[in-house]
């Protein structure tokens, strides 16, 4: 699976990051933890990528939202729910450069925080 490919990148880079089967498990986690980037695939069972972006805005929490996906995103698709869109085949470096890029808007916005929490789904 995506995550599992996800998850190893993030360790090999030193995060610890947790994960989440599905988009319905991923919305439950971030109703009751606090993520930094919640990193997500277009292409999951059940709630797609987008939808779950969309219903993680609508929680109201802070987070970065970085969608990956194989396929190409129609103008007619909402994508605001989205900061940060990857196109696969991911590389370690891609995801890295989107967290960096992420992370600079949040230092412009007076938020820092030492070590990210990430949540892959």
């Amino acid at each position: 699976a995506v995550r599992d490919v996800l998850t190893r990148y993030l360790l090999n880079d030193g995060h610890q990051p947790s994960s989440a089967a599905n988009g319905e498990e991923a919305l439950n986690r971030v109703r009751e933890e606090v993520f930094d980037f919640i990193i997500v695939d277009l292409g999951m069972p059940g709630m797609n990528g987008l939808e779950l972006a969309e219903s993680l805005k609508m929680l109201g929490k802070k987070h970065w939202v970085i969608l990956i996906t194989g396929f190409s995103l129609s103008s007619d698709q909402p994508t605001t729910a989205v900061d940060y869109l990857l196109k696969k085949p991911l590389l370690p470096d891609d995801l890295r450069r989107a967290m960096i890029d992420c992370s600079q808007k949040k230092d412009q916005e007076g938020i820092t925080e030492p070590t990210p929490t990430l949540l892959t789904v």
